[in-house]
């Protein structure tokens, strides 16, 4: 095998793990079909308002997200409303996704000022059954300019999207809860990804939004379990790929190896001696 059809099996073996892992890992959930230079490490550690001890002296402030939606970037029509847009927090720990005319018109307002506001939880919450806040809680508002006024009610369904720690051990299960004092908490029907830690879950109105967790079923032993699934066979797809490519490489060789060329016998009194230097 030449030289450049091994560097061509060995790039076809590279590009197979990377299939591989991309295709397993896009099938078992869709967060975590990202590329494989990104890497296949964990999300990034969350930050907390009011951290437990043992993250005192390695957490950061969690960041904000502010923008001002208008019509100069066409963001807001004061005729008909906000358009379709996508606002995280700086640290992609919250995002609001509006559908097309979710915040409404108001006569007078020329642009809307929204803001995602990481809060710490507060005392005597009112949770579901079962639930504790796992994380910060996210306080969402939306206010009309110049005319003042509070958005409370979306005119069409939108998406919020939390992160959140594991503060359960074991099998657990998340779910976004709202409110709209951030003291009593409604659980909202939820899609779970283990995997990037992150919980999603379509919203009707602003306010506070958190993630509610909780343990003891066997629904989020089984959930937890395939965020698990998720990193195993991501890695058993580059594993498999890697040993591909070595047991090609080690094949190549083998066929190259060749007896190294004899030289041909001289006669130094022969003059005509073709291999005389």
């Amino acid at each position: 095998m030449s030289r450049g059809r091994r560097a061509v099996v060995l790039g076809a073996a590279v590009s197979l793990a990377y299939v591989v892992a991309t295709v397993i890992g896009a099938r078992t959930d869709p967060f975590v079909a990202r590329p494989i230079l990104d890497g296949i490490a964990g999300p990034p550690l969350y930050r907390w308002v009011e951290p437990p001890p043992a993250f005192v002296s390695t957490n950061k402030a969690p960041a904000d997200g502010r923008f001002d939606l208008s019509a100069t970037d066409g963001t807001y029509d004061p005729a008909t409303g906000s358009k379709a847009g996508v606002y995280p927090t700086d640290d992609f720990q919250a995002t609001l996704a509006l559908a097309q005319r979710a915040i409404p018109s108001r006569s007078g307002a020329s642009s809307v000022s929204l803001t995602l506001t990481p809060l710490a939880p507060g005392e005597g919450l009112q949770v579901p059954g079962g639930y504790q806040i796992a994380g910060n809680v996210v306080r969402i508002d939306a206010t009309y300019r110049p005319t003042g006024g509070d958005v409370s009610q979306l005119a069409r369904p939108s998406l919020v999207t939390l992160s959140y720690p594991i503060v359960v051990q074991g099998g657990f299960s998340n779910t976004v809860m709202v409110s709209r004092d951030g003291r009593t908490w409604t659980a909202l029907t939820s899609t779970d990804h283990p995997g990037s830690q992150a919980v999603l879950a379509t919203v009707r109105s602003l306010g506070y939004f958190a993630v509610g967790q909780t343990s003891g079923t066997e629904t989020p032993t089984a959930v937890a379990s395939a965020g698990r699934t998720i990193d195993t066979w991501v890695v058993i797809g580059l594993v498999a790929g890697a040993l591909l490519a070595a047991v090609l490489v080690v094949l190549a060789r083998r066929r190259e190896r060749r007896p190294p060329r004899r030289r041909p016998p001289t006669d130094d009194g022969d003059a005509f001696d073709p291999w005389r230097v």
